[in-house]
């Protein structure tokens, strides 16, 4: 997914262009996004990625948006985890009343508002919803997701936090159920299947993961 790829630096950074970040040599990413058949036809993977990424980056520039303002959604969960005897834990709250997967458990966090970038979001988020402050957002996941419109698609940014000021608690007890910590193999249900993906990928510090969900 070229698009996933792309803005990438931009999630981990804050919002810093992804695009010009990225250097036009042949790299692992670049070999992940160019299609196969691209390469069978001797179409160099690394000058392939270049022109995906320029045409988006123009794209961007002359319509004014950011990369996530592409998507019809732009949304982002916060991974609070915290290392117990058995291993790592990690923060899930039931959703009550917030009108989408309600019954559901999943990591605190939320819509990107107007004028923010994914980091501020998450940090934002956490704060509202559990009552933290981030000191360190680690990017793990940047998921597309389909939104159930008319060719609609959107992304879900999802952010690691070892360290944060303040207590876990229950800050919106009419959207959300008390937080919980638990360990990545004993992950409550019914829970979206991409929770247990970034928490095994957490868990064992693994690379971002980059893919799409269907809704």
């Amino acid at each position: 997914m070229p698009l996933l790829q792309m803005i990438y630096r931009s999630a981990s950074t804050g919002g810093v262009p992804a695009g010009r970040q990225h250097s036009q040599k042949c790299t692992v990413e670049s070999s992940l996004c160019c299609p196969l058949s691209k390469v069978q036809q001797g179409f160099p993977r690394c000058l392939y990625w270049a022109f995906r990424r320029q045409k988006c980056r123009k794209r961007c520039e002359k319509e004014g948006i950011l990369p996530w303002q592409q998507f019809n959604q732009a949304v982002v969960h916060i991974v609070l985890c915290e290392f117990a005897t058995e291993g790592v834990r990690m923060c899930l709250q039931q959703r009550i009343a917030t009108g989408f997967l309600d019954g559901f458990w999943a990591y605190p966090g939320g819509r990107i508002e107007l004028g923010e970038n994914p980091l501020e979001a998450a940090r934002r988020e956490a704060w509202e919803e559990v009552g933290v402050r981030p000191k360190t957002l680690r990017l793990v996941a940047a998921l597309t997701f389909g939104t159930g419109e008319a060719k609609g698609k959107g992304i879900n940014f999802v952010y690691a936090c070892h360290q944060w000021e303040g207590r876990v608690r229950q800050c919106e007890p009419l959207l959300h159920g008390v937080p919980h910590f638990y360990a990545f193999d004993q992950l409550p249900k019914p829970k979206p299947p991409w929770i247990s993906e970034v928490a095994l990928r957490v868990a064992s510090q693994k690379p971002a993961l980059f893919k799409h969900y269907e809704a």
